[in-house]
């Protein structure tokens, strides 16, 4: 058979092994005996191995020693366990040649100056005469060698030279293991499975995350026993879920969760798969330098998207407990104020009645037309008391039933108009029609926080009022009540309804009910003065209006 045909065969048969899915799924060391088998049996010699070099680089040691004579066992593992290694320093012509050669084919290994440091405590013992011997690269770094060696003198053919190279090609390969490759897909997709299902769906109880915070520290574990276990630079990686897990749950689950931690690391200790043998000797300072770069970029980058985001919810909910706090302590001063009027109303009713009564017995008594005149306007001024008391003692008992309702804007304002007619029936107010037909969820304190404002307006400015409604912000409308009085301070209108203030006219407290009123209803209050007057601008949110068929399905 020519040279031709035999490497045509050669490489088909190493083809078809390497391409077989069982040998691609088979570990490291079955695949070694795999290849050396067939090389052994293709080239018809009596032994093939693979040597690797160490991190110190001064010497190569055994892998795997397919021996024809023992071909069921890896032959670099002696009896008493002791690892079969070859020094620089013992053979330095065969280390020079290995770096400076791409193969040594020597057909007399006992007298070859490459080799024949071999030849008293090696070659004469195992009865090799002939040597052909391809190194291993891995990029531009020399990890390993192929050894083939054969017990009759040989003198290598270029087939048997090429299948040696193809050989040590091939065990760049295996360094790729499919195992750990796969579990990072699979955490992968968990990960971003877990991720998309906490966010729309948090948790309501911890120990659905604790058992998250496990599964990581699982598959993590378990990629890093394939790459090295804790010789692998990535294996601070199972430090993350232990920090999450001290910031997410309870102290019992977090210490739970780092005794598995230590566990596993502690497993990966005793067991793991060398990663020297997965990157064949490579430069492993290199890699660890590389590796130590990469955990940290990957644990800045979850402390941030973790931490931060804790953070920025904790800003959050910070800033929502004081605006609680703050609702609720107006709240307080609402009803405070509620109480204080109640018991004024009910502490000035007898007196009133009583006043009513004397009015009534002076006018039978007295008949001059002069005290009667004086007699008749005292007793139109206790009417306006006490209609004023009882107006209180509506509007508190309105507010404590008070059931919101949604009407489109238009028809609130009418409803407005015809309350401040009713009040101030020869008022100067002049409603800006037409208004929008935006719906607005409104009850009767918010019908009294307007007509709140429009009483402030008509005492500062008797002689003009005006009244307009219109769209503001998308999803909001805005009520613009002006008039040409003083105006406020320019003190309170950045903080207008904030606080009772003093008032000239009464107790100061009608702007401030107002404006709680309207935060309450999710609106906002703002002043604006000139010396042109006062604008005072209500911004209220849209509701969700009612169709037609809804109100009869109810």
């Amino acid at each position: 058979m020519r040279d031709s045909e035999i490497l045509v065969t050669h490489h088909k048969e190493l083809m078809e092994l390497s391409h077989n899915i069982s040998f691609i799924e088979m570990p490291r060391p079955r695949k070694l005996a795999a290849l050396m088998e067939l090389c052994t049996r293709l080239l018809g010699i009596k032994r093939g191995s693979v040597w690797l070099f160490p991190p110190e680089r001064d010497r190569i040691s055994c892998e795997w020693l397919h021996d024809t004579e023992q071909p069921g066992r890896n032959s670099c593992v002696s009896p008493n366990g002791a690892e079969f290694n070859l020094f620089r320093s013992d053979h330095p012509e065969y280390f020079q040649a290995i770096t400076e050669e791409r193969v040594i084919a020597v057909e007399d290994a006992r007298n070859d100056i490459r080799t024949r440091s071999f030849d008293r405590d090696y070659l004469s013992v195992q009865n090799i005469h002939s040597m052909l011997d391809a190194p291993i690269f891995d990029g531009e770094q020399l990890s390993g060698v192929v050894c083939l060696e054969s017990d009759v003198r040989r003198d290598w053919s270029v087939p048997d030279i090429s299948l040696a190279v193809a050989i040590a090609d091939t065990m760049v390969t295996l360094a790729h293991r499919p195992e750990a490759l796969l579990i990072c897909l699979l955490y992968t997709v968990l990960a971003t499975l877990g991720w998309l299902w906490f966010t729309r769906r948090p948790p309501r109880l911890t120990v659905t995350v604790s058992l998250g915070l496990a599964l990581d520290l699982f598959l993590i574990s378990a990629w890093l026993f394939l790459t090295g276990g804790y010789t692998n630079p990535l294996v601070s990686l199972l430090l993350l879920p232990i920090a999450v897990a001290i910031i997410l749950v309870p102290l019992r689950e977090s210490i739970a969760l780092t005794v598995i931690g230590f566990g596993f690391y502690t497993a990966m200790v005793l067991w793991h798969t060398p990663l020297t043998h997965e990157h064949h000797n490579a430069n492993l300072t290199q890699l660890h330098l590389m590796g130590m770069w990469a955990t940290f970029a990957i644990t800045a980058t979850m402390l941030l998207l973790v931490v931060g985001s804790l953070a920025r919810r904790l800003r959050q909910k910070q800033g929502q407990l004081a605006e609680f706090r703050e609702n609720r302590l107006r709240d307080e001063q609402v009803i405070a104020l509620g109480l204080s009027a109640a018991a004024v109303a009910h502490r000035l009713g007898t007196p009133l009645n009583t006043m009513a009564l004397l009015v009534d017995e002076m006018k039978s008594v007295h008949t001059d037309p002069s005290l009667a005149d004086d007699l008749g306007l005292m007793e139109k001024q206790l009417g306006l008391c006490s209609n004023h008391l009882h107006q209180l003692s509506t509007a508190a008992m309105q507010a404590k039933a008070a059931q919101q309702e949604i009407l489109p804007l238009h028809f609130w304002m009418m409803r407005l108009r015809e309350s401040a007619t009713l009040l101030w029936p020869a008022s100067p107010i002049h409603w800006q029609a037409p208004f929008p037909d935006q719906p607005v969820a409104v009850d009767a304190t918010l019908d009294q926080a307007i007509l709140n404002l429009l009483a402030n307006a008509l005492t500062a400015s008797p002689s003009w009022v005006t009244v307009s409604a219109g769209d503001s912000d998308e999803g909001r409308v805005a009520i613009v009540v002006e008039d040409h009085g003083k105006g406020l301070e320019l003190s309170l209108q950045n903080t207008a309804g904030d606080g009772v203030v003093d008032s000239e006219h009464g107790l100061g407290v009608g702007l401030f009910l107002s404006n709680a009123t309207i935060q309450r209803h999710g609106g906002t209050l703002k002043a604006r003065a000139d010396r042109t007057g006062t604008t005072m601008i209500i911004d209220l949110p849209q509701a969700q209006a009612h169709t037609q068929g809804d109100k009869e399905a109810e």
